[in-house]
């Protein structure tokens, strides 16, 4: 006597996704496991070797993503911004600057973004 299926075949893929996902896995169309920010990583250090190829390109000196190469607002974060008159490198769809770029903050400058991080927290 053959049991009966309680099951499709829809909820055993479900639940193999599943079992997938919470190894840090994704299944790939051809049935392979990669890990599941291996696609992110490598698109964030091809964006910081192109940062590195744009920066040298325009002559800084020693260019590090992250570190001395950052966005606007992560050099408002850290308490610096762009000088009046520098030009951004774009990378991408993002804009960066250099720190010799950079100036820091006034006191002034540092209460205004404040207020303006704050009108947003309420909006």
């Amino acid at each position: 006597m053959a049991k009966q299926v309680t099951f499709s075949l829809e909820a055993l893929e479900a639940l193999v996704n599943k079992a997938v996902a919470a190894k840090g896995l994704n299944l790939q169309a051809d049935g392979k496991l990669v890990p599941a920010a291996a696609g992110k990583a490598a698109n964030a250090a091809k964006l910081e070797l192109d940062t590195v190829r744009a920066f040298k390109r325009k002559g800084f000196g020693e260019v590090t993503p992250r570190v001395n190469v950052k966005t606007f607002n992560l050099w408002v974060k850290d308490g610096r911004r762009p000088k009046e008159g520098e030009k951004s490198v774009k990378v991408r769809n993002f804009r960066f600057f250099h720190e010799s770029q950079t100036r820091a903050l006034t006191s002034d400058e540092v209460r205004g973004f404040a207020e303006k991080a704050q009108e947003k927290v309420v909006q």
